[in-house]
């Protein structure tokens, strides 16, 4: 590898922002306990409270789903399920339930 490709790289992993970092930024894991967050991003259907951060079925508050533009707030920063997926701790705003949720689908409103 030449000198110049390897400060080009050097240079762009300095520079570049981790996964984290990105989703972080993107508002898409959390934020910080007392933080109001809105749900975005569902093509269809809803976005489910759950009482663990995981996905499945057996977990599933049926009658709290929760939709785009739904405000929430943040109780419990967000922390990766069993699944490899982010979930965060909400309580909604429209009918006081509390569980996890994939943090994917909140944003800053």
């Amino acid at each position: 590898m030449s000198d110049e490709k390897m400060m080009d790289d050097m240079a762009l992993s300095e520079s570049a922002l981790s996964d984290d970092s990105l989703e972080d930024i993107a508002g898409g894991r959390g934020g910080d306990v007392g933080d109001i967050r809105v749900v975005y991003g569902l093509k269809t259907g809803y976005l489910a409270m759950r009482t663990a951060r995981c996905y499945d079925y057996k977990n599933e508050m049926r009658g709290h789903e929760l939709y785009n533009g739904d405000k929430v707030k943040i109780i419990e920063k967000s922390t990766k399920g069993t699944d490899g997926r982010y979930y965060t701790k909400v309580k909604s705003k429209k009918d006081g339930n509390k569980g996890w949720v994939n943090s994917s689908f909140l944003k800053k409103p």
